[in-house]
């Protein structure tokens, strides 16, 4: 599909598809270091507190920005309770 968007100029969709990509990887790497006791529960909802207060702050109009903050208030929910 990125191909296809590429030779119809949508770069712009590129763009969003690869920011949601990275914070994809960046949720599963702040769980893995979880698990691995690497850090602590109050630093992964430090972490995930400030990515959904930058993704509302600065990336208000992205299509993935709401799927993003919940996902991370739902884990902040978890480790909370």
């Amino acid at each position: 599909e990125v191909m296809k968007l590429f030779y119809e100029n949508e770069l712009e969709k590129i763009h969003e598809y690869c920011e949601s990509d990275v914070l994809n990887t960046y949720m599963l790497f702040l769980k893995y270091e979880l698990i691995k006791a690497n850090v602590s529960e109050e630093d992964y909802v430090d972490f995930l507190s400030y990515m959904r207060d930058f993704l509302r702050e600065k990336k208000s109009d992205r299509s993935y920005t709401e799927v993003f903050a919940k996902a991370c208030e739902s884990e902040i929910s978890k480790v909370r309770s």
